[in-house]
């Protein structure tokens, strides 16, 4: 957890979210997420529900969600002024108290990182005790992987799982393929993705991400 100058704790303290940090960065890497992470950050949001939720990774553009305070945070401050919450922080060292979020998004950040566990375990600290995490990952497939020259690995199920399982997250849960399917929009199947990328041809070379919903599991999160 970071520290302010006079040696305490920085975070939000109120449940509007209204004080937040100025965190000063570690890991000064430039930001590739197109800004606002798209439609999935959005419906991701959305689907984590009420209370105080983080957005691990945000990108260029805070986001905010009907119901919900949300506290987008990246290493670099957006290219613009909105008006939503962003924090500029790194994601292996959050300076929010312990137990502080409702719900974690962290859409496509773990393969940028170089202890992608530390990191899952930082979230872990974070969260309240039924808290959800949503999260994406590129599966270990070159074409998921080294098309962008910013990602250091990709992800087995199995090695997801074990992360999970070493950061204090529930692993015994249903992991399943995302990824885009040409023409599906023009066909209005968007919504269906997921069931259809359960198949398993479409799934293996259409399914180009894992897609995972967990909670903290009932071990405490291993010292870092």
């Amino acid at each position: 957890m970071n520290m302010d100058t006079e040696g305490g704790p920085r975070w939000p303290t109120g449940r509007d979210g209204s004080e937040i940090v100025d965190a000063n960065l570690t890991n000064q890497r430039t930001s590739t997420a197109r800004p606002g992470g798209g439609r999935f950050v959005e419906a991701g949001l959305r689907t984590l529900g009420f209370g105080i939720l983080v957005n691990l990774g945000a990108g260029t553009t805070a986001r905010t969600t009907p119901g919900a305070v949300v506290i987008n945070v990246d290493h670099v401050l957006p290219s613009q002024t909105e008006s939503g919450i962003f924090v500029v922080a790194d994601v292996t060292a959050l300076p929010f108290r312990n137990g502080a979020f409702n719900g974690i998004l962290a859409k496509d950040v773990l393969e940028h990182l170089q202890d992608p566990i530390r990191a899952l375990r930082e979230a872990r600290a974070v969260a309240r005790p039924d808290c959800q995490l949503l999260l994406t990952v590129p599966r270990a497939i070159a074409r998921a992987v080294w098309d962008d020259p910013t990602h250091v690995r990709g992800f087995t199920s199995k090695a997801l799982r074990t992360a999970l399982k070493m950061s204090g997250w529930r692993e015994d849960i249903p992991i399943h393929r995302m990824g885009g399917i040409p023409g599906a929009g023009r066909l209005r199947l968007d919504r269906h993705l997921e069931t259809i990328l359960r198949l398993p041809m479409l799934g293996h070379w259409f399914g180009t991400n894992w897609i995972v919903r967990t909670s903290p599991s009932s071990q405490p999160s291993p010292s870092q």
